[in-house]
């Protein structure tokens, strides 16, 4: 996971006029919102969801069950403003987002499904705001589904979530600190952890690691073996292969950058799985 930048997502100026307009009466459903989240965030009531509590607020679909209007499936201004977000991928695994999706719409219908960080069916207020949305994929988005933790799950877009999260070799993935409850949650109830996107990791892996190699390998024509210092950081959210006692070498090394840390890359918690 890495850290999304928010600044670009704006909220339509008639939103709030879009999301009444598809209420069947939006003041019973604000009225009824705020007193299903006064009830306890981990009670009985609040884990059966707001449609069981408040049907009538919400339209039914074919079925004839209640449910949100999906507003924000409707209007492609801020789907696409929350895929440019995580530059089209997954913001909880970063896997491609259109790697799932069918295509068929075009422009008209970006790829991704746009994931609740609140669950609607349990924070029925944060159901319309914009603020509360990321791109997710279908593996996340369902396996999280109406899921919500005590502690939470770690948000993309506050804080280092990248320093959060530690990865193996293997492609798989844990909490950087065994203290962490929400980055422990986050991995098991959105399945982290999951086969392929562990495969997929672990691929990508192994490719930075070979790349790094690569340049260890040309580095050493030039700078003295003993000088260099190997240095792995997977938690410190940077892989540097070596650093250099030789600042000299080292800039050049570094296409002239003057730094003294060479061959470092993105880390494993960056990469598109």
């Amino acid at each position: 996971m890495i850290r999304l930048d928010r600044t670009g997502v704006k909220t339509p100026a008639d939103w709030q006029v879009r999301v009444d307009a598809a209420l069947p009466d939006a003041a019973a459903f604000k009225k009824k919102a705020r007193a299903f989240e006064k009830l306890g965030e981990q009670g009985p009531t609040r884990k059966k969801g707001f449609a069981a509590y408040a049907p009538d607020t919400l339209k039914r679909n074919a079925k004839g069950k209640p449910e949100f209007p999906p507003v924000w499936q409707r209007h492609n201004e801020v789907r696409e403003a929350i895929g440019a977000m995580s530059y089209g991928h997954c913001a909880y695994c970063q896997s491609a987002a259109s790697s799932s999706h069918a295509g068929k719409g075009g422009k008209k219908k970006p790829p991704g499904q746009i994931e609740h960080f609140k669950p609607k069916s349990r924070f029925p207020r944060q159901a319309y705001a914009v603020g509360n949305y990321f791109l997710g994929c279908s593996g996340c988005n369902s396996a999280k589904h109406d899921k919500w933790p005590i502690d939470g799950y770690v948000r993309p877009d506050k804080g280092k979530p990248g320093k959060r999260f530690k990865f193996a070799q293997s492609g798989k993935i844990s909490a950087a600190r065994s203290s962490d409850t929400q980055a422990i949650k986050t991995i098991e109830d959105l399945e982290l952890d999951r086969y392929w996107l562990t495969r997929h990791r672990k691929g990508a892996i192994e490719a930075h690691l070979r790349f790094v190699n690569m340049h260890l390998q040309f580095a050493t024509k030039f700078v003295d073996v003993s000088s260099l210092k190997r240095r792995r950081s997977v938690r410190s959210g940077t892989y540097c292969i070596f650093r250099s006692n030789q600042p000299e070498r080292a800039a050049r090394l570094g296409e002239g950058a003057g730094a003294t840390s060479v061959g470092c890359v993105r880390s494993y918690s960056s990469m598109r799985a």
